[in-house]
């Protein structure tokens, strides 16, 4: 059997070569054909396999085209986007990753695809999520694992299709990726035996670092895998001290390890400096910046739904949110934290140090989402930052760390003397597995009667081969997984093209060439379309402004009386005003700013657009406005521009609409 720096060395080349490939190939798993049916009414044609998941808007809606508007700018990839927001634009150093020509984007690895075209983009920010999300904890589960890489890879492709990682497709993937990557570096630091290997870990742990702080600033995420990855880190340094202490060269090893985390933290000093405006707006914004979270807002048998929503392929999440926030993990850390009680307890055997660490970070962060912490425990651990549904990517993937430690972190011990009690703690996990499921199929009706026990039956299995450390037991959980989830995101090939080739959009093209590409927007009665227009290289006023801009409410709100409406990260979303006067500013939900405002008003003046949209039947009331002419229509999209003076009533009543 080649020793396992080969095989991790073989594995990770073909990690690369995969990426390169399929990054070529332009294939990906975002749902961004879903442009198609707000833009034309039209299904996809783009999906190979799978189908669009309209319910991902916040990568095809949100995130895809303030990336995708970078390189629709001149000069290309701007550290600002005017495009998106009001004045000055909104800062690509905070909020949702984007290509730029700055410093950052060394640690936002996932962009830079982008500077290759638009559909290269988007198959290397998919790819480099999902298979580094596989790698990186390949790698760390190897480091767990006492250096048996195949059983690790099992557990790593267990981890990567989780519905956490799944349904949110891959979302939180950069920040989990390097907090593993970091564990990884420390650990080669600790243990490398030349100085070449020592410095090149060094590397990786300030890289990893900076990565962890400034591929996306989103502390919920952030904060319980910290806690997770400073868990680990401790429990693993004391289960191996011996070989650690045998190491040697303490200075050198010491210094590098300090060197690497100044470095990261020297950078992310200069981040929030040159950022310190944004992120003051986002410091103060009513959501997230004010919002503290006194958790116990999670359920049990929703953080457990895992297990019988893995039979589920169709809509029916609701009563638990969206299959977003549904989005959980197979857990088996209930089980191998009583396993490990009882056998201390009864048979006087020290659990390996990674389970108990982990263990107790497991608690302390259950307790959160489906309890709450005092208030003080909350402040002092940050986690009153973090809302309970966010806290579950921390205890899942906390879940599977314990599996591999228990699994491979330690040598075979007599399995005999435990596989009684490996069957009576699989059996009680079982129940309550059972019982949890049986409770959610009460309020979720699209689940089937039989489906707490097949959720029972699949737990007792799976924790009874992980209890005996039997070969099947994680590659059985990685084949679990897989057919919970696969079915999940679509395989499509490209589409940023057809974002600028549809008719709405060369109409909107033709009419800001006639502005000399100056032209301003807003878009009425409609949530995404103001994002699209961002992604094709034209001005829109609304859409995702993820820090508020307070130019633009400056001018709509003067006296700032709605501040506490527009102060969030929000959809800012414009409907028909019916007064001349006055905008309406509210906010409906959490992330949403709904403005009420009239063409013929003074604060629309204010804001300088030059065209105007609007979807659907209203139109008609657009169609007489004195200050707009009908420039076109695609659709139920009706364009219009806005007069430099206002038309009489008589033309507005004979104008109509552009054919």
């Amino acid at each position: 059997m080649p020793a396992p720096g080969r095989v991790l060395a073989l594995g990770s080349a073909g990690f690369a070569l995969a990426l390169v490939v399929l990054t070529a190939l332009g294939l990906h798993g975002f749902s961004l054909p879903a442009w198609r049916e707000v833009i034309d009414g039209s299904k996809t044609e783009e999906v190979l396999l799978g189908r669009v998941r309209a319910v991902r808007s916040d990568d095809w809606a949100v995130a895809l085209p303030l990336a995708l508007s970078q390189r629709a700018q001149t000069p290309p990839f701007p550290v600002s986007n005017p495009l998106a927001g009001f004045g000055k634009g909104l800062d690509g150093r905070v909020g949702s990753p984007v290509p730029m020509r700055s410093w950052l984007t060394v640690f936002r690895p996932q962009t830079w695809g982008y500077f290759l075209g638009d559909d290269a983009g988007l198959a290397w920010h998919w790819w480099s999520r999902a298979l580094g999300l596989v790698w990186a904890f390949w790698l760390a589960f190897t480091v767990v694992g006492r250096g048996r890489p195949l059983p690790a890879l099992a557990a790593a492709v267990a981890l990567a299709f989780q519905p956490f990682f799944q349904f949110w497709s891959y979302v939180s993937e950069p920040i989990a990726t390097s907090a593993a990557l970091g564990f990884v570096a420390a650990a080669g630091i600790a243990l490398a035996g030349s100085t070449a290997a020592i410095a090149l870990h060094g590397a990786l742990l300030a890289w990893a670092a900076g990565c962890f702080a400034l591929s996306w600033l989103y502390p919920p995420f952030q904060i319980p895998l910290a806690w997770l990855l400073a868990a680990l880190a401790a429990a693993w340094a004391w289960r191996e001290r011996e070989r650690i202490a045998r190491a040697g060269r303490w200075p050198l090893r010491a210094g590098v390890a300090a060197a690497a985390l100044a470095l990261a933290g020297v950078l992310v000093a200069v981040w929030a400096a040159e950022c310190r405006e944004p992120l003051g707006l986002l410091a103060g914004t009513a959501y997230p910046g004010h919002r503290r979270i006194a958790g116990g807002d999670v359920s049990v048998p929703a953080l457990l739904n895992a297990f019988e929503t893995a039979f589920l392929r169709r809509d029916g999440y609701a009563p638990l949110g969206n299959v977003c926030d549904a989005a959980s993990f197979q857990f088996l850390s209930p089980a191998i934290l009583a396993f490990v009680a009882l056998e201390a307890l009864l048979r006087r055997r020290r659990p390996d140090p990674i389970v108990t660490a982990v263990g107790i970070y497991t608690i302390v962060l259950s307790l959160h989402a489906l309890v709450g912490l005092p208030a003080f425990l909350g402040s002092v651990t940050l986690l009153d930052r973090v809302p309970g549904g966010r806290s579950v990517v921390g205890i899942g993937v906390a879940s599977l760390v314990m599996t591999v430690a228990f699994v491979l972190g330690r040598r075979r011990e007599d399995e005999g003397e435990s596989r009684g009690l490996a069957l009576v703690v699989a059996a009680a996990w079982a129940a309550a597995v059972l019982a949890s499921g049986w409770r959610l199929v009460s309020f979720m009706p699209a689940l089937a009667r039989w489906t707490p026990f097949a959720g029972a039956l699949g737990g007792f299995v799976a924790a009874f081969l992980v209890l005996t450390r039997h070969r099947a037991g994680l590659p059985l959980l990685a084949a679990a997984a897989i057919a919970s989830t696969a079915w999940f995101n679509p395989l499509v090939r490209g589409g940023a093209e057809y974002l600028r080739e549809n008719e709405l959009s060369r109409r909107i093209l033709a009419l800001d060439r006639e502005e000399g590409g100056k032209s301003v927007w807003v878009v009425y009665n409609d949530r995404w379309l103001s994002n699209l227009f961002r992604a094709i290289g034209v001005h829109a006023v609304g859409g995702v402004h993820y820090y508020p801009q307070r130019e633009l409410w400056s001018r709509l709100d003067p006296a700032g009386a709605s501040e506490a409406a527009w102060n969030r990260y929000a959809h800012v979303v414009f409907a028909p005003g019916t007064s001349l006067d006055d905008a309406r500013i509210s906010a409906p939900f959490f992330d949403t700013v709904l403005v009420s405002l009239s063409p013929e008003s003074q604060q629309f003046r204010r804001i300088g657009v030059s065209h105007v949209l609007v979807v659907g039947e209203q139109a008609k009331r657009f169609d007489r406005s004195p200050v707009l002419s009908p420039a076109g229509r695609v659709g139920n999209k009706h364009l219009y521009r806005v007069s430099r003076r206002p038309r009489s009533e008589e033309e507005a009543t004979e104008g109509g609409a552009a054919p």
